[in-house]
């Protein structure tokens, strides 16, 4: 039994049914928050993905799927059988934003029943380099940029859906990790600073996604954020027809579902 070409094709099967269920077009996921400009016109204007992701790359980010799963119905548990507060409690938790045409799911949310306060966390699997970084005897400060503008959005559509929080400010943001090596498990405060870096992020968005129609004004490495990161094209999903149109040959946008 080929189980490794097996797994593949089911985490394939999977992919493909969490997009056509939860991608909208001229919509963005709160998750892609600081990803690279070009990379959110694609996905704005319903351009269709030329790069499927490494059979081990899907692998790795399935464990972390499994992982937030677990952490989910744990959460759930300690609802239903254990806690007796003064906060709700919610996991998975959808938010979208007024300002902005965006969609997020909050991993946990703690809310106040009747005061201006919550808390919101987001699960991060990390193997040992990572977590090294990020806890290690010379790591930063929080340097997990994606990250800090992802919780962020998620903090701005919090306050835009509950009526109790009155300010993003009085939202503390924060990720809980998991080592995959050893199962270790930390927390780790989101920086107040994130709330005003994820509104430029989104209007800077917004305006590019909007205002440019043609992809080939678009210009790799002279427009700032294409890509913030060189190591952004390696995981991309439009990397082909990205180098495509970088050297001169024009996409046809996909028809929309109807």
């Amino acid at each position: 039994m080929d189980l490794e070409n097996i797994y593949s094709q089911y985490l394939n099967n999977e992919s493909r049914e969490y997009k056509e269920t939860n991608y909208q077009p001229g919509r963005f996921s709160a998750s892609s928050a600081g990803s690279c400009l070009k990379k959110q016109w694609y996905r704005y204007h319903n351009i269709e993905e030329s790069n499927v992701p490494k059979k081990q790359d899907m692998r790795k980010m399935r464990l972390g799927t499994l992982v937030h799963k677990d952490f989910e119905n744990a959460v759930k548990f300690y609802i239903d059988r254990i806690y007796r507060g003064d906060y709700n409690i919610k996991t998975e938790h959808e938010v979208n934003l007024e300002e902005y045409p965006i969609t997020g799911h909050i991993d946990v949310a703690m809310v106040h029943k009747s005061e201006n306060k919550a808390w919101i966390w987001d699960y991060k699997t990390a193997a040992a380099f990572s977590w090294k970084k990020t806890f290690g005897r010379h790591s930063n400060e929080f340097h997990h940029i994606n990250y800090g503008l992802q919780v962020a959005t998620y903090a701005m559509g919090l306050c835009d859906t509950e009526s109790t929080i009155k300010s993003y400010f009085d939202i503390e943001m924060g990720l809980i990790w998991y080592k995959k090596d050893d199962s270790s498990m930390r927390e780790q405060t989101i920086p107040e600073n994130f709330l005003f870096e994820a509104h430029n992020y989104w209007d800077d968005t917004l305006r590019f996604v909007t205002e440019i129609k043609d992809e080939t004004e678009i210009k790799a490495k002279v427009n700032e954020g294409i890509p913030f990161k060189s190591w952004e094209c390696n995981y991309c999903n439009w990397k082909t027809i990205c180098h495509e149109q970088i050297k001169g040959t024009k996409i046809k946008e996909k028809e929309y579902a109807s």
